[in-house]
């Protein structure tokens, strides 16, 4: 499963990053469980993600860019880059963190955002000094 994990996990992520809902729902398995880190809410299935994502994706752009994915006993973690942006553009999130996926067979059954491996990218990182 390993090749094919980091496979499903490279189209979903693309899928997403190009709004294609079809696309990106096709790799959830139909009672996929993922918790929305923002309000702590539980979605289940498909059409519960899709609907959140269809509403997430009209008040913000968010990229997510895959930076490694490691496939373990169990569990897969992928380290990404999340970027969300406001309709004006302003930048609303900044940060890479760990997303953990579980599959039934070539489906994401689960998902959910590592909190704990939060990094925040800063947008100004000048500290002053232009030499």
């Amino acid at each position: 499963m390993t090749a094919d994990a980091r496979a499903i996990l490279m189209q979903m992520f693309s899928a997403f990053n190009q709004r294609d809902l079809e696309g990106t729902l096709e790799h959830f398995a139909p009672d996929v469980a993922w918790r929305d880190e923002a309000t702590h809410e539980r979605r289940t299935g498909r059409l519960e993600l899709g609907a959140y994502w269809e509403k997430a994706w009209k008040e913000t752009d968010l990229r997510i860019a895959p930076m490694t994915i490691d496939v373990g006993a169990g569990k897969t973690r992928a380290r990404v880059q999340e970027l969300a942006k406001a309709a004006d553009g302003t930048v609303l999130v900044n940060r890479k963190l760990d997303y953990v996926f579980t599959f039934e067979g070539v489906f994401i059954a689960s998902m959910f955002a590592d909190q704990t491996t939060i990094e925040t990218d800063d947008q100004d990182d000048d500290n002053g000094d232009d030499e």
